[in-house]
């Protein structure tokens, strides 16, 4: 059988997901070079997709000048012919690395390059002599790994990332962010990855308003050929006040106001203030929640104001805003009223 190789990664071939491929052409065997995966001092690969790739091998013995090298997709079982050649003493392990296959070397170069046939997930190496083939080794394509991710500010619109692999392009943003609705699987934002370098943690801030409170999901996504990698599951609480005009007037004349709450801890406290153009502000402070005021079902909070606050020399027809101030998250909510209580 005759290989033909077009370019590092363009002959693309449509394998079997069995050990033996369906039209018979490619046994696997056990012995065409004695290797142990053990041995090679890069292990088993995560892979992080970037523009041009290539692995090293060490003590691979007894690859010829003849011999092929192919991955196959353990999802798809889809065969890719990439480049190879033995390693140069001083040449990088990249794809602009010059590839050889006569001066002999027990370290084998794979490059692998950019392709838009490559998926995020798990490959095997298949060495392939005539029309036999051996399993070398695995590697795994990715497009961030050793992720970490801090959540625990989630609640303010910001979510914090420490992985490797972020591509720092020099002309154009080529990562994307995207966040999306765990329930129906919609995409509810996307925003460009800002990574710059140089931090340990990178802060990834979403758009609140753009939220209901649920679970989301956030993804990476890398060029245009699909390259997707989930990063992280998370949580998200919308604090907003339950009517549109949060200031409401209860039968026994005392005003109100009612938002969403996801959870009372010790120590919670917040800041209500009410401004007025005509009147002037009027600020109720370090106000401790109550989980008497609290619904835990509907997750409603009530807060009347005090008999003494100004809004009873308010007249009909005035507007005024009212903020609230979750003291302990650092959430700020905010409302308007026209005064027709």
């Amino acid at each position: 059988r005759l290989f033909i190789l077009l370019s590092p990664i363009a002959l693309f071939l449509t394998g079997c997901e069995n050990d033996d491929d369906n039209n018979g052409t490619l046994n696997q065997v056990e012995n065409i070079i004695n290797y142990n995966p053990a041995e090679n001092y890069k292990g088993t690969y995560d892979i992080t997709l970037q523009k041009n790739i290539a692995l090293e091998f060490c003590k691979v013995e007894g690859v010829m000048g003849t011999d092929e090298f192919i991955v196959r997709s353990q999802d798809s079982g889809e065969y890719t012919y990439v480049n190879w050649g033995y390693k140069y003493a001083g040449v990088q392990g990249d794809e602009y690395g010059y590839y050889d296959r006569v001066s002999y070397n027990d370290t084998i170069l794979i490059g692998l390059g950019f392709s838009d046939t490559w998926q995020v997930g798990k490959y095997d190496l298949l060495l392939v002599r005539d029309n036999n083939y051996q399993v070398i080794d695995q590697f795994n394509f990715m497009v961030l790994k050793d992720i970490e991710v801090d959540i625990t500010q989630a609640k303010g619109g910001v979510l914090k990332v420490k992985a490797n692999g972020w591509d720092v392009a020099t002309d154009a943003v080529i990562d994307s962010l995207e966040f999306i609705d765990k329930s129906t699987q919609t995409v509810v934002e996307k925003i460009a990855s800002a990574y710059k370098g140089g931090n340990d943690y990178e802060s990834i801030v979403f758009t609140k308003d753009k939220y209901q409170s649920g679970d989301y999901e956030l993804w990476i996504a890398r060029w245009n050929y699909g390259f997707r990698q989930k990063i992280c599951d998370f949580s998200y609480f919308r604090y907003e006040f339950v009517n549109s005009d949060p200031m409401q007037k209860d039968a026994n004349g005392n005003y109100y106001l009612q938002f969403y709450l996801d959870e009372i801890n010790e120590g919670d406290s917040y800041i209500v203030t009410t401004e007025s153009p005509y009147i002037g502000a009027y600020i109720d402070r370090n106000k401790k929640l109550d989980p008497a005021n609290w619904d835990p079902e509907t997750k409603i909070y009530t807060y009347t104001l005090d008999e003494d606050c100004w809004m009873a020399d308010m007249e009909d027809g005035m507007t005024f805003a009212v903020r609230l101030t979750l003291s302990k998250i650092s959430i700020n909510v905010a409302g308007s009223n026209k005064l027709k209580l």
